[in-house]
């Protein structure tokens, strides 16, 4: 009977285990939280993002750091444009990508000024 406690146990603790593993990729530390969208700068160069139709943009999201912005709560798709500033302050494109307000999102910068790429929120 001893034999089998321990296997049980041992069952438990890996079923433990390869749960904390899955939720762990599942949810980025950066997430944001319903009305927010968060801009993390992985690349090696300062980033912000757009929003088109309301004329405004977000703070400057220093290299190796995130912020995170209020969107509001509206249902509706937007345009978001993830713009570059290289370290003499030249401003160069990087994305294009839609945002549900009401869902928030996570944003994200990477690579060098000559190969630069981004994700954006999924919609």
């Amino acid at each position: 009977m001893k034999f089998r406690d321990n296997g049980l146990k041992r069952i438990v603790a890996c079923a433990a285990m390869v749960a904390t593993v899955l939720l762990g990729t599942i949810v980025p530390a950066s997430a944001a939280s319903m009305g927010e969208l968060t801009l993390c700068s992985y690349g090696d160069y300062d980033s912000y993002v757009e929003f088109p139709s309301r004329g405004y943009s977000s703070k400057i999201v220093p290299r190796g750091q995130c912020s995170t912005v209020y969107v509001g709560n509206g249902n509706k798709l937007e345009t978001i444009v993830l713009i570059g500033i290289t370290f003499y302050g030249y401003y160069f494109w990087v994305a294009n990508g839609s945002l549900n307000p009401v869902k928030g999102g996570d944003a994200a910068t990477y690579g060098s000024l000559s190969s630069h790429f981004a994700t954006t929120p999924q919609t």
